[in-house]
């Protein structure tokens, strides 16, 4: 079963993650931060990593470092904002795709979907 981890302190927007990911059949785990999730031991890597930017207090370093604990995790932002400056590297290199918030749930589900399948390929 592919896995889908949320960095995100907003638990509105987890829950409906867990709906939207539970109806693909992913399981899904929500952590407070991306030291939290870096520390966690598991047997499977992510399929998909989601970042919210705004909430979480997520530097460039921890993303860097969370991309290489996880390279075959697509990392996926969540954001208000449209323009991150201060993760350039991070964009360029490791973030596929960057949501705007409030966060479109068919959207959302495209990306699930086509992540996941690419995982599985």
């Amino acid at each position: 079963m592919s896995k889908v981890w949320v960095v995100c302190d907003n638990a509105d927007f987890v829950h409906r993650l867990q709906d939207a990911a539970g109806q693909l059949r992913l399981q899904t785990e929500a952590f407070p931060d991306l030291k939290t999730l870096a520390q966690t031991p598991s047997q499977e890597d992510p399929a998909i990593i989601f970042l919210d930017l705004d909430t979480s207090g997520i530097s460039e370093a921890q993303i860097l470092h969370a991309a290489s604990l996880f390279p075959c995790a697509t990392l996926i932002a969540l954001s208000r904002r449209a323009f991150h400056p201060e993760l350039t590297q991070a964009f360029a290199q490791h973030i596929r795709v960057c949501l705007r918030k409030p966060v479109d749930m068919n959207e959302l589900r495209f990306w699930l979907r086509s992540f996941t399948q690419e995982a599985s390929s």
